[in-house]
Formats: C-alpha cells, structure tokens, sequence
C-alpha cells in the first residue's frame, strides 16, 4: 500500500506544470521607454526595453489618473496575482493595457493631467498623455491589465477584476 501511495504522489509530481522562470533578470525602469498607444477608450501601454541585455517585466503596472494640478484624481485597483514573465530582449516590446470605463454618473469628462505609470518593482514614475485623456472623477474607473508580449488589437478588453483580470 506504502508503494501505491508512493508512486502515486512521484506521478503527480512529476504531472505538475513547472513554475515559468524568466530569461533575464528583472527588467529597470530606467532601461524602458514607455508611450502609450490608444484604441478607442482604452490604452496599450507599450514598454520598450533600450538596454544591451535581455530582462523580464512581470505584473501590472501601477495607473494614476491625474488632475490638471498633478493631484491623483483616480487609481487602477491592485491586483495581487502574478501573471507570467514577459521576456524582453533589446528592442523588444511588452503591452500592458489600460482601460477607461465609463461609468453611469452623469459628469462632463475634462482632460486630464495625464496617467502617471509606475513599474512593477519601480517607485519611479513617469506621466503619459497629458491632454489627450479625458476622465470624468467620480463617474469613470480605470483599469490596468498586466504584461503581456503582444499589443492591442482591435480593442480586445481584458475580462472584469471579479474575473481575475
């Protein structure tokens, strides 16, 4: 019985998918070019690794829509799942996709100061699309997908946050 057990739990194991480990190492933040791509009401977020190594971006990044002033007028929820590494060698591109979804509160979007990004791992920040966003505070939310190595295509959404997005 102890042998059938045994051979049991070696079988499962050995079924288990193995963990994804990344190329190269964690990419910096000083090493991405980022700009943003829009289709519609939703952004690709586009990371371009300008360093000589290979690296490897995994998560989300961190979206902050910003007032006029500068002041954080709305948040990207943060998601605590870990999505599989996007590895970048030189030149290479990784896509996070941000979305605007409009909400049933009836207020006139305004443009914006922007959208400040911050990196997963990174505290720097950078701010994207100062005046070409436009954001109703209060009635609009703002979602980030994670990072993924192809971009956009004709506004395909990520699935809702109760959906693991």
């Amino acid at each position: 019985m102890r042998r059938i057990a045994l051979l049991s739990v070696l079988l499962l194991a050995g079924c288990a998918a193995p963990a994804v480990e990344p190329v190269g190492p964690a990419c910096v933040a000083l090493d991405l070019e980022l700009q943003l791509r829009e289709e519609s009401s939703a952004f690709d977020l586009v990371a371009t690794n300008t360093a000589d190594e290979p690296c490897s971006l995994t998560g989300y990044p961190r979206v902050q829509v910003l007032s006029q002033d500068g002041s954080v007028i709305a948040e990207a929820a943060v998601k605590t799942d870990l999505p599989p590494p996007v590895d970048l060698g030189p030149g290479d591109a990784a896509y996070a996709l941000i979305e605007f979804v409009r909400g049933e509160v009836l207020c006139d979007s305004s443009d914006t100061g922007g959208i400040s990004i911050t990196l997963p791992g990174s505290t720097a920040t950078t701010v994207l699309g100062e005046g070409i966003i436009l954001f109703c505070p209060g009635g609009d939310e703002v979602r980030a997908g994670s990072f993924r190595s192809e971009p956009l295509e004709g506004h395909e959404l990520q699935p809702q946050p109760d959906q693991g997005y």
